[in-house]
């Protein structure tokens, strides 16, 4: 089965999203899908599949290229105008309760609407949870530690270096951390690694009135996504994972910390209650302080505390990726289960396709005229001239003409 993932490989939540989903179709359905990648901007280079699926992004354009579509959706990452294409779709997966209630608030039919949970993928370092029979092999038989230099891996969780992972999404407290960090320059704190957007970074900067040059060197940023490898070595490396960001959903970054048996402090949502200790749970600037002074007298008096809660979250991700691989396995299967029903209804446009894949051949398509009436819409046309520019059609073959009643032509 030929199956098109779109979203936005942005480096960051999404490509993450993009990666746990096909992996985890791919474990489940060893052998039995083939998966193309595109990103939700491309409408050029897409083949046809029997499924799409878009995650996170809807770009109406692709509906044409599969007989099934498919909507994995992202509330962090809601777009209120792609609200009226969620009728075109045939299933819509969708990861909490809170999504499915946001859905059927939006009028789509429950019929159509398939939880199927959610799970990050598992950073932890050790081969044995992470490697499947068939990537062993590529170890070339070599022993742990050989493994563990060959990945330039730090084995040694250190509790004196922390993870913020921001990316490029909007984090609650992240104002509220840097300016921690810069009111203890004179204490010991821990080295903080933050994960962050340069857009995001700037704007920070700028609303705390602080200069680049300006930050304390416990502070080290990443503003560019780091390669698979580094950041696995980095979640793994960093004892405690600040997971601030006010998502709506299972945080990825709270994920990867479960995973690799780090102490996680989160911002208090109502999915996060769900899996971090109370404790940690930060609602206000000063429970924020508060937790990291704690922590950090923690792990000066009393290590093992620590490696103790740490073994705790490592349990708890287990339970829950057990479950979300049962989850999703029956999602997936419902879903394909209906597949073959909609493709036969679809069979006149499947018709169409050329050996290649590709929709009809050039030859084959007739010549056409695009009329667009417009008045006083000069800020809108640049959004047609792109669509206009980015359109697949043959250019010998198609004519765009504009009729403009504008009051200032010279402006147009």
């Amino acid at each position: 089965m030929k199956l098109n993932v779109i979203s936005y490989d942005d480096g960051f939540d999404s490509s993450v999203d993009c990666l746990t989903f096909t992996r985890t179709l791919s474990q489940c359905f060893r052998g039995k899908t083939h998966i193309e990648f595109y990103n939700y901007f491309d409408e050029k280079n897409i083949k046809c599949a029997d499924i799409n699926i878009m995650i996170g992004y809807i770009n109406n354009l692709h509906f044409k290229y599969a007989g099934v579509n498919i909507y994995v959706p992202q509330l962090d990452n809601w777009n209120e105008n792609w609200n009226h294409f969620l009728p075109k779709f045939d299933f819509i997966l969708a990861k909490t309760e809170i999504c499915i209630k946001k859905l059927i608030s939006l009028g789509v039919s429950k019929d159509k609407i398939v939880n199927m949970g959610w799970c990050g993928i598992d950073q932890n370092f050790l081969p044995s949870d992470t490697l499947s029979k068939e990537e062993m092999p590529s170890l070339g038989g070599n022993s742990l530690e050989e493994i563990y230099k060959m990945l330039e891996i730090k084995r040694e969780k250190s509790y004196s270096n922390w993870l913020l992972f921001v990316g490029n999404r909007e984090c609650t407290h992240l104002c509220d951390v840097i300016k921690l960090w810069i009111a203890n320059t004179n204490i010991a704190y821990p080295q903080l690694h933050i994960i962050i957007h340069p857009k995001l970074l700037e704007k920070t900067l700028l609303e705390i009135d602080v200069k680049l040059g300006d930050l304390p060197n416990s502070i080290t940023l990443y503003t560019k996504p780091l390669k698979i490898d580094e950041h696995r070595n980095l979640v793994n490396w960093c004892g405690v994972h600040l997971c601030l960001n006010d998502t709506k959903e299972i945080s990825n970054h709270l994920m990867d910390c479960l995973s690799v048996k780090s102490l996680a402090i989160a911002t208090k949502t109502v999915v996060n209650k769900k899996y971090v200790n109370q404790d940690y749970l930060v609602h206000n600037v000063n429970q924020l302080s508060n937790i990291v002074n704690s922590v950090l007298n923690m792990s000066k008096s009393n290590k093992n505390k620590l490696v103790e809660l740490g073994d705790e979250n490592r349990v708890l991700f287990q339970k829950m990726k057990g479950s979300f691989v049962d989850s999703f396995t029956n999602s997936v299967n419902q879903v394909f289960g209906n597949t073959s029903k909609l493709r036969d209804s679809y069979l006149n446009y499947i018709k169409w396709h050329s050996g290649n894949g590709h929709i009809i051949p050039d030859k084959k398509l007739p010549p056409i005229s695009v009329i667009t009436l417009t008045r006083n819409r000069q800020n809108f046309f640049k959004l047609a001239m792109f669509n206009w520019m980015n359109n697949s059609y043959p250019a010998r073959k198609v004519e765009w003409i504009i009729v403009d009643d504008s009051d200032n032509q010279e402006e147009l």
